[in-house]
């Protein structure tokens, strides 16, 4: 099959395909490239020629890795792993070059433990599957990336229910997420705070937020989300604090009952959408429009 200059294979966002047909396993030269139960990033090897991986799990585990691409075909080198978060790298790797990393947790006595699939300093430039393994959260998983993500799955992982700080400080394109059903997640803490991703997710379904606590905090984001519905929230916090170029949002049919009216203080301040019909004509003040949420109102 055909190999692009970058990736060893093409993905698309809802899995690799060859001749129409989902593939499961997908061997290159002979060699396993992708296979479907393990998470499949590709990653660029860092000045020093490493590749690196972050994961909390909450128990003894066995840890599965392998790497292909650029003459290089690592199979199945398994660590045995302690609870809590692990953080390694492997060497011996072509500076700047693009290899497929592939990982898979293994509990030790078969029964699955929560999982979190994080950041890393080295460079992912794609996430082609998430593996069967349920992923609790996608902590800072994009953190602090400067590069462009080429590919993400049209989805999330099977289990999350957190998206704490994945695209925290993030200032690359980013491959679209607006279809990932978020129905299921709870923590939205500063899942876009200060970063500059641009993907449309005014079509999100956050019924289940309950922190939405600095969302956008700092961010250029710039949506309306009037069609959001966090009825169940608890937290609002500083959600789209300092935003300046916030200009379009319309919360007027937020009903928040849960959200204490203190949370109000600060909720969209220096967002322009936020701001006293007045604010040119000198009136400085904040949260005199029409279009903030409901607040602490149960008759909603």
């Amino acid at each position: 099959m055909a190999v692009s200059s970058t990736h060893l294979f093409p993905p698309t966002t809802t899995g690799v395909f060859y001749n129409g047909t989902r593939l499961r396993r997908l061997y290159v030269n002979g060699s396993l490239a992708y296979d479907d139960e393990f998470i499949n990033v590709s990653m660029v090897a860092d000045a020093n020629g490493r590749l690196g991986f972050n994961h909390y799990y909450s128990k003894s585990h066995y840890f599965d890795f392998r790497a292909n691409g650029n003459g290089i075909n690592w199979q199945w080198k398994r660590t045995t792993r302690n609870s809590g978060w692990n953080h390694w790298w492997y060497g011996g790797f072509k500076p700047g070059l693009t290899y497929i990393v592939s990982a898979k947790i293994l509990p030790t006595d078969g029964v699955n433990g929560l999982l979190y699939l994080s950041g890393t300093s080295r460079k992912m430039t794609a996430i082609h599957g998430w593996g069967e393994h349920p992923i609790y959260s996608l902590h800072s998983l994009f953190r602090n990336t400067t590069h462009d993500i080429e590919w993400l799955p049209d989805h999330l992982p099977t289990g999350c229910k957190q998206l704490y700080m994945t695209f925290d400080h993030a200032q690359g394109k980013l491959a679209q997420i607006s279809n990932w059903d978020v129905s299921g997640v709870g923590d939205f803490y500063g899942t876009f705070g200060f970063s500059a991703v641009g993907a449309n997710i005014e079509n999100w379904n956050v019924k289940s937020m309950i922190s939405g606590k600095y969302m956008f905090y700092g961010s250029t984001f710039n949506q309306n989300l009037g069609n959001w519905r966090p009825r169940n929230a608890t937290t609002l916090k500083q959600m789209m604090y300092n935003t300046p170029k916030n200009s379009l949002c319309d919360l007027r049919n937020w009903c928040i009952p849960k959200v204490p009216t203190s949370d109000k203080t600060y909720f969209a301040h220096y967002a322009p959408w936020a701001r006293s019909p007045n604010y040119h004509k000198g009136d400085r003040r904040f949260y005199l429009s029409s279009k903030m949420p409901k607040f602490g109102v149960t008759d909603c």
